[in-house]
């Protein structure tokens, strides 16, 4: 038998004058086990007009190195994360918070979550958005993401092209003109100040 991990929590996030009343409950971040999959599967359809059925998160779940996590609340599930493991990086293949629960921090805390084990494992977590997804876009890049590139036809089920984003590792830069120059991010911090 695995050694069981010990449960993660994160306290409740601090309340800001544009976010809804906080829970009175510590959020939980778990390893997603089997009765969790209606849940999530609800989610999905709340939050996406291309949601997961559970046959293929069951099918994403059982291969090699993809791996998820569940945000629970009192006891309910409220957000999960889905990731893959490769060699170099995490690919981020899905998130997503229940509606009734946004804008309270728990997809922040599900993001911290997946850069805490980026910085013991991996050089950096990168994703696919939906380039109509502006809020999601607007999410990453609050959470450290930079746009690297736009993908033409990423997506079977729509014609949407999805943005590329990565967060690296953070390792100490002795010059910032070393720094790479993010030429699709600057696009969004243009628009913002708009």
């Amino acid at each position: 038998m695995w050694p069981q991990k010990p449960k993660k929590t994160l306290p409740a996030p601090q309340p800001t004058a544009e976010s809804p009343p906080l829970h009175d409950g510590i959020i939980h971040i778990r390893w997603i086990i089997t009765k969790d999959y209606d849940s999530i599967i609800a989610i999905e359809r709340e939050s996406f007009d291309y949601a997961w059925t559970r046959a293929e998160l069951t099918k994403f779940l059982k291969r090699h190195a993809h791996i998820g996590y569940v945000a629970v609340l009192n006891g309910e599930v409220v957000g999960y994360f889905l990731y893959e493991l490769h060699p170099s990086h995490f690919e981020l293949v899905g998130i997503a918070v229940h509606p009734q629960h946004r804008r309270a921090g728990i997809a922040t805390k599900m993001m911290v979550e997946l850069h805490k084990k980026m910085i013991s494992r991996r050089g950096c977590v990168k994703l696919l958005v939906r380039e109509t997804n502006v809020c999601g876009q607007q999410f990453f890049k609050s959470v450290g993401y930079m746009a690297t590139g736009l993908v033409k036809g990423a997506y079977d089920e729509c014609a949407d092209d999805g943005v590329a984003m990565v967060k690296r590792r953070v390792e100490k830069v002795v010059d910032e003109k070393w720094l790479p120059v993010n030429r699709v991010g600057k696009y969004f911090e243009d628009a913002s100040e708009q």
